[in-house]
Formats: structure tokens, sequence, C-alpha cells
């Protein structure tokens, strides 16, 4: 957790102190993906810090072949925090041709990382309930997308390497997110 913190305030204390026009704007978004919300404060000309809390569900069943012959159905919810340090590197290079960068409306590269509380609920079929609660996290360097639409429609898509997956399990993993919802506040265009 060090090595995130030390990461995305390098980031912060990197940017530049050029009079440049301010691309990156604060932006309050509701997630329907995953419901939630999420806020994206701009600290910088091209660098801002996003915040989200959100429920993700899970479902699964599982036929009775792999459980000697009984069907197994999950539920489970699973309450998320997450936080980006973003820098978007492609702002100037589309508003240059001609394309929309309002709120936020670009690609960018960051460091993020994740929190959940994990409530596994499984109902086999003799009728009885089953919990189980499980911690979720991960953190890791992505790449994502991000466009706001005039009509509101918002899409933010991000992938890359896991940090802590390597050192805690000494497996390869992926850290991404796809987020789908609105942007809320007062329009300007």
């Amino acid at each position: 957790m060090k090595i995130i913190a030390t990461v995305l305030v390098f980031l912060m204390l990197a940017q530049t102190k050029a009079q440049e026009k301010k691309f990156a704007e604060n932006l309050l978004t509701a997630t329907i993906l995953s419901p939630g919300i999420s806020y994206e404060m701009a600290t910088g000309n091209k660098f801002t810090v996003k915040l989200k809390a959100a429920v993700f569900p899970a479902f699964s069943y599982s036929s009775g072949v792999l459980l000697n012959g009984r069907n197994h159905f999950s539920f489970t919810p699973t309450p998320l925090l997450s936080a980006e340090g973003r820098y978007y590197y492609n702002f100037k290079h589309r508003a240059e041709a001609g394309k929309n960068i309002k709120r936020n409306s670009a690609n960018y590269f960051a460091v993020s990382g994740k929190y959940g509380y994990s409530i596994e609920t499984y109902y086999p079929e003799n009728g009885s309930t089953i919990k189980t609660t499980t911690a979720v996290y991960d953190a890791g360097i992505v790449w994502g997308l991000q466009r706001n639409y005039k009509n509101r429609f918002s899409i933010d898509f991000n992938i890359g390497p896991s940090i802590l997956n390597p050192l805690i399990n000494q497996e390869f993993g992926l850290i991404s997110n796809l987020s789908l919802g609105i942007w809320l506040g007062k329009r300007t265009d």
C-alpha cells in the first residue's frame, strides 16, 4: 500500500506549472452497471483523483454434476470502494482533432486501488443457507478511457496489471473496471 501511495503522490507532484489551459474538470457520476456513485476531482491541468463507492452484485449457478448431484445457486453483493490517481495524456490531441474533451473525455494512465467486502450466500437444494465473508482488494497501474456525452451517458473503462496479486499470491493478475452511468451536474454546453 505504501508503494501505491508513493506513486500517487509522485504523479500529482510531477505535473508542470506551465500556464496552459486547464483541461481536467470535477465530475460527479452515478453508475448503473454496479449501482453507486463516483466523484472525480481535478488536482491539476491533466491530473485527477477519482473516488467511487458502489455495490457489485454477483450471481452464480453450478450444475449438480460438479457438486455430487446437487445444484447450487449463490448471490454475492460486494460493497466496493475504489480510488484512482489519473493522468490524462491526450486532452490536447483530442481538442486539436475537434473531439469532445468536456467532462474529462480522454484517455488516461492511473494508479488504481480497490477494496470490497464480499458476503457470499449459498442456497443448496436441501433448503439451508450458508454465508461466507471475504475481503476483496487489489491495486495496479491501468490504462483507460472515459467518455461523457451531451445526453449525460458516461462510460469509463480501464485495464492493467495488478501490483498486489503478484506480491501476495505470486501469480500474474489483471485489474480492470467497466462503468456505465450518467454524469450529474449542470450542463455547460
